[in-house]
C-alpha cells in the first residue's frame, strides 16, 4: 500500500500515542526548507517533504542543527504532548499539547502539510505556499466518515472501489463482489492493528504480524523511498542532458562538415584569379561577370566580377581570397576532430547511465548536467516541415554564416520585409519541387525572428539563395536581392 494510506497514517500515530504521549518538546527546527525535525525528550521526529509528500523517520541520527537551521513552530517547545491520535479514515493524525495547542500532520500527497492550532483556530504552516491550508477548520478532520457506514450503502467491489478510494487494495483480496458489511469490518480490523511493515523496490508497503519494527521500517522505507526517487529522478535528468548534448554536437558535425565540403568543392580562387589574369585582353572595363577560356580544361567560364575594379584588382581580390581558404579548412578539420571527440565521450556517458543500478553509479555522470560546460553552438536554430529543414539565424554573423557555409543556390532564402531580423534558408534539391505549407511556415518563422513578430500579419521577401547578393561594404547581414517575390504571413513559431 502506499505510504500515505489512511492505515499506514493511523499505525504510526498509534505507536507514536504509545512512545511520545507526556513527552516533552524540547526543540523544532529546519536545517532545510523541505524538512522539520521535532525533538522530544523520548527521541525525535523528522518530516521529510519530497516531491511535496511527506516521509517520516524515527530517532533520526542526523538530528542535529546546522549552521543555517530556522526555529519552526516555537509555541510548542516546552509543551508537553497529552495525545496523539488518527483522524478515521483520514490520511492525518494530530498531536494535542497541554498548552491548548494542536499541531496536524496532514498527509495529503503532494499537498502534505503540518498545520498548527490554538485551541480550533488555525494558528500556523510549515509549507506556507499552500495558502488555502489557512482557510482549513480543526474540526474538518473529524466530520469525514466513510460512505459504507451510512445507512443503505450498496455492499459491492465496484461501489466499494467507487466511494472509498482510500481503501488499500488488499482489503478486495479476500472479499466477493457482493460482501458484508461484517465481512468488510475484519479486514479493516486488520489494517487498524498494524505493528511492522515490509517494502518492495516500487515504493510500496505491505503489512507484516510476525514482529513489532513499525518506526524502524518506516525509517529504513523513507530513505530508501527518496533515494530511489532522486536516482530516478536523476537518471532522467541525465538521459535527457546527455540525448539533447549527442544530438547537438552531431548537428555541429553535419553542419561543419557540409561547410568543409562546399569550401573544398568550390572552384579554387586562386585559378579564377589566373584565369582572369590570363584573359586580362577580353574583359570590358566595369564588367560585372564574364565569359572567357578556363585554362585549366580549355572550356568557357563564367567569372564574377566587382565593376568598380579593373581586371587586375578583381584577379587581387580572387588570390586574396585564396590565402585565407587553407586556414579556414584547417580550422573546420579541427573543430569537426574535437567535436567527434566530444561525441564519443558522451556516448560512452550515455552507454554508462544505461548500465547504472544505484546513486553511486551516477557520480562520475553528474557533472554533464552543469550548466558551464562549454558546449560549441550551431550558428542558427534548425526547424524541420514535411522533411524539410529551415534554418533561422540568429544574429547579424549568423546570418552571414548561413549565407557563406550553409546554403546552396537552390536553397530558398526569405526575410521579413523592410525590417531588421533573421535570415531563413529552406534547404531544397534541385529540382524539388517547395510544399506550400513548407514555405508558409519558414515564412513565418523569419516574420517571428524579426522586428514584426508582434504583428498580425507580416510581409516577408522570399527568393532562390543564388539571387542574393551581400553588399559590398555593407554589415554583417546586409544583402541585395534580385526576383523576389512576398507573402504576408502572420508571425509563429508552428
Amino acid at each position: 500500500m502506499n505510504h500515505l494510506n489512511c492505515f499506514v497514517i493511523e499505525a504510526i500515530a498509534k505507536q507514536l500515542q504509545i512512545r511520545a504521549k507526556n513527552s516533552v518538546v524540547l526543540d523544532c527546527f529546519s536545517n532545510s526548507p523541505d524538512e522539520i525535525i521535532f525533538i522530544l525528550d523520548t527521541g525525535s521526529l523528522k518530516c521529510l517533504f519530497f516531491q511535496a509528500e511527506i516521509y517520516f523517520s524515527f530517532d533520526d541520527t542526523d538530528s542535529s542543527k546546522s549552521r543555517l537551521f530556522k526555529p519552526q513552530f516555537t509555541e510548542i517547545i516546552e509543551s508537553r504532548i497529552l495525545k496523539i491520535q488518527a483522524h478515521h479514515f483520514e490520511r492525518s493524525f494530530q498531536m494535542d499539547f497541554d498548552t491548548g495547542l494542536t499541531l496536524v500532520f496532514k498527509c495529503h500527497g503532494r499537498k502534505s502539510n503540518i498545520l498548527l492550532f490554538d485551541q480550533s483556530d488555525f494558528s500556523e504552516m510549515f509549507r506556507k505556499n499552500l495558502e488555502n491550508d489557512s482557510l482549513i477548520k480543526l474540526d474538518s478532520f473529524h466530520d469525514r466518515a466513510p460512505e459504507f457506514l451510512e445507512n443503505g450503502f450498496d455492499f459491492t467491489i465496484d461501489n466499494l472501489k467507487t466511494t472509498c478510494p482510500f481503501l488499500p487494495k488488499e482489503i478486495y483480496e479476500h472479499l466477493n463482489q457482493n460482501f458484508t458489511m461484517s465481512q468488510l469490518q475484519e479486514k479493516i480490523n486488520e489494517f487498524q492493528n498494524i505493528y511492522a511493515f515490509d517494502y518492495d523496490l516500487a515504493g510500496e508497503l505491505s503489512p507484516v504480524n510476525n514482529r513489532t519494527t513499525l518506526f524502524e521500517d518506516i525509517s529504513k522505507f523513507s530513505r530508501q523511498s527518496i533515494k530511489s526517487k532522486r536516482y530516478l529522478g536523476l537518471t532522467s535528468e541525465l538521459n535527457e542532458d546527455l540525448l539533447k548534448k549527442i544530438n547537438e554536437k552531431k548537428l555541429f558535425i553535419e553542419s561543419n562538415k557540409t561547410a568543409l565540403k562546399n569550401i573544398s568543392e568550390k572552384r579554387s580562387d586562386e585559378e579564377l584569379g589566373n584565369i582572369i589574369l590570363a584573359n586580362l585582353h577580353l574583359i570590358p572595363e566595369a564588367s560585372k561577370k564574364v565569359q572567357v577560356l578556363d585554362i585549366y580544361n580549355n572550356q568557357n567560364i563564367e567569372i564574377k566580377l566587382d565593376d568598380k575594379l579593373s581586371a587586375v584588382d578583381n584577379a587581387s581580390k580572387y588570390f586574396k581570397k585564396a590565402k585565407g581558404v587553407p586556414h579556414t579548412l584547417r580550422l573546420l578539420t579541427q573543430k569537426i576532430e574535437q567535436a567527434e571527440g566530444v561525441l564519443k565521450e558522451l556516448e560512452i556517458k550515455y552507454g554508462l547511465l544505461a548500465q547504472s543500478k544505484e546513486w553511486k553509479d551516477l557520480k562520475p555522470l553528474i557533472k554533464v548536467i552543469s550548466k558551464n560546460e562549454n558546449v560549441a553552438e550551431l550558428p542558427y536554430r534548425k526547424f524541420n516541415e514535411q522533411g524539410f529543414e529551415i534554418l533561422v539565424g540568429k544574429n547579424a554573423e549568423s546570418n552571414e554564416k548561413i549565407l557563406n557555409y550553409y546554403s546552396d543556390k537552390d536553397d530558398v532564402w526569405l526575410h521579413a520585409k523592410d525590417v531588421s531580423g533573421s535570415h531563413v534558408l529552406i534547404r531544397c534539391a534541385k529540382n524539388k519541387k517547395l510544399p506550400e505549407a513548407v514555405l508558409s511556415r519558414a515564412a513565418s518563422l523569419a516574420a517571428y525572428y524579426s522586428k514584426n513578430r508582434n504583428q498580425s500579419l507580416a510581409t516577408v521577401t522570399y527568393t532562390l539563395r543564388k539571387y542574393v547578393r551581400k553588399i559590398k561594404g555593407a554589415e554583417k547581414g546586409k544583402v541585395s536581392l534580385s526576383q523576389e517575390e512576398t507573402l504576408l504571413v502572420k508571425p509563429g513559431l508552428n
